[in-house]
């Protein structure tokens, strides 16, 4: 073997080595519940013992060159869960689903949101609106909150992300979770008004005409669960997609689009005010 290829080899192998342990102590932690947050959570430096000190280096310049979720703090690591995760995938044997324990649901909407990322699409979590399908007067308006909004030109998911264990995730819940999202997309549908502002959050630099260009937008309501799924699609044309599967599914939307329930979005509102802006 090349001593460079051989090099590389050694090297991915002590990066491997270096993964395998911070998942078996994040899992550790995970186990006995001691956790700063949902997002991020501080390891003491221990961690590398055992490794001697050129290997240490090793560690420490890929850590400082690569975006993997984990920073160097004194005598700690601090890691960002959901990043070191879709890094994690590269280095050990476990699929994302199962690295995904690591997280509780909200950093499993985390990561849902940056695999939508890590695929070209704008994200925002936690879309808020009043629904106006049913309009009576402003008191009685339903509130709806979308998980994860994710647009890539005229293509909007709204996902629902579901940290499910395998007791929960079962069809009758993810049927009512499907009927459930796609109940607000209809509602979204019809309040032009706030799909309008959602529109402008995620393309502030546009001009109007060129948001317009983009019309109609496709409303796709989705499920992402954490595990596998016998459903795949819901009696109402939802896709139930697991963790594992989301990357292939977004890829993969183009050709399977006809399969799925959407809404179109044929107008956009826009106060006047908003066109001095723009």
């Amino acid at each position: 073997m090349h001593f460079e290829a051989f090099k590389i080899l050694v090297n991915f192998k002590i990066i491997e080595f270096f993964f395998q342990k911070l998942y078996e102590k994040l899992l550790e932690k995970k186990k006995s519940k001691e956790r700063a947050n949902h997002n991020e959570i501080e390891i003491v430096n221990s961690i590398l013992d055992g490794f001697s000190s050129q290997e240490i280096n090793i560690i420490e310049n890929f850590i400082h060159s690569q975006n993997i979720g984990v920073k160097l703090e004194n005598s700690s690591l601090i890691v960002q869960i959901p990043r070191f995760i879709l890094e994690a995938v590269k280095f050990l044997k476990l699929d994302v689903s199962k690295l995904s324990r690591l997280l509780n649901w909200k950093g499993f909407e985390d990561i849902v949101g940056k695999i939508c990322e890590e695929n070209e699409y704008r994200v925002i979590k936690n879309f808020r609106f009043s629904d106006r399908s049913n309009f009576i007067q402003k008191t009685n308006q339903k509130r709806y909150e979308i998980d994860i909004v994710a647009i890539i030109k005229n293509i909007i998911l709204l996902i629902d992300a579901k940290h499910w264990n395998s007791k929960t995730n079962n069809y009758s819940s993810v049927n009512k979770a499907s009927k459930l999202q796609k109940r607000r997309v209809q509602a979204l549908e019809k309040n032009t008004e706030a799909f309008s502002k959602l529109i402008l959050s995620f393309y502030s630099t546009y001009k109007i005409k060129s948001l317009k260009s983009l019309l109609p937008f496709k409303l796709i309501p989705v499920v992402v669960t954490l595990n596998d799924n016998k459903c795949k699609l819901s009696y109402g044309q939802v896709p139930i997609v697991s963790i594992f599967e989301l990357n292939t599914f977004i890829q993969e939307l183009s050709f399977n689009m006809s399969l799925f329930y959407f809404e179109q979005i044929h107008n956009l509102y826009f106060q006047k005010s908003l066109f001095d802006k723009y």
